[in-house]
């Protein structure tokens, strides 16, 4: 379970930062106003991207393969940027995008470690 961490943390900051805009979007379509504080909201991002990135650095022991690790920080100083220095939306859309990618890779990583088909010799 532990091996999930980095791809849980990186769907949870998609969808809790792309997710519930465009659930509040539709529900306010429907004539449903609801609002949601907005440090909340940055908090819980912010929570789940280094929540994440711990999930990368677990990862990359098990793994030792350096790219996912080094796109994970790319995309989450991308975040940390736009959310606590200067707000920049698509800077902060490429973020999610590479730390998604980043935790494909991280599980991609550990499963071509972690392989218990036998292999076969080469000659």
């Amino acid at each position: 379970m532990l091996r999930w961490v980095s791809a849980i943390g990186s769907v949870g900051v998609l969808i809790a930062c792309k997710g519930l805009l465009v659930f509040f979007s539709v529900m306010s379509a429907f004539g449903v106003s609801m609002t949601l504080d907005g440090t909340i909201w940055v908090n819980l991002i912010l929570i789940l991207v280094t929540l994440a990135l711990v999930g990368f650095l677990v990862n990359f022991r098990k793994h030792q393969n350096p790219l996912p690790i080094l796109l994970a920080l790319l995309g989450a100083g991308a975040i940390y940027y736009s959310y606590l220095v200067d707000f920049i939306r698509t800077l902060e859309t490429a973020g999610i995008i590479v730390l998604v990618l980043a935790a494909g890779l991280d599980i991609w990583a550990l499963r071509s470690t972690t392989d218990t088909l036998p292999r076969v010799a080469q000659k």
